[in-house]
């Protein structure tokens, strides 16, 4: 299977992206983490992919990948390089909205040419946010 990619960074979070608009993507977790390794893959943090607007009002929607294959709700830098990669490729610049896992995020190019986005609120309550510890943090503190 032969893909197009794009590889990026954000803040120093690597990332490889594909366009699930142009190609068929279809990756195993297997095939995900093999994307992932850095010693026998491209390498990187996450691979997020770019498909065609899930949610109305949205122009794109993306999904978000961790190295593990795992696929996770949002990505901050991920998201910021979804949007720069977008706006070069379609030609859309200013201010669009991409659907996600988590639900909308307003991306906008900046006329600097940054990316800033609106991802909403942060969610501080621990019985809402989705995390799984094997071992306890506190037995590992010096």
């Amino acid at each position: 299977m032969e893909l197009k990619f794009t590889k990026m960074q954000g803040a120093g979070n690597d990332f490889v992206v594909f366009n699930d608009i142009d190609q068929q993507v279809d990756l195993s977790r297997e095939q995900l983490q093999r994307i992932a390794d850095r010693h026998f893959g491209i390498g990187c943090d996450q691979i997020l992919l770019v498909e065609p607007p899930r949610i109305e009002g949205t122009e794109f929607h993306y999904r978000i990948f961790n190295a593990d294959g795992s696929e996770v709700q949002q990505c901050g830098n991920g998201v910021r390089c979804v949007a720069w990669m977008l706006a070069r490729e379609s030609g859309k610049r200013g201010s669009m909205h991409l659907g996600s896992p988590s639900g909308i995020v307003e991306a906008r190019e900046e006329q600097d040419g940054r990316i800033t986005v609106s991802m909403g609120a942060p969610e501080f309550e621990p019985s809402r946010i989705p995390f799984v510890a094997e071992t306890r943090a506190d037995r590992y503190l010096l």
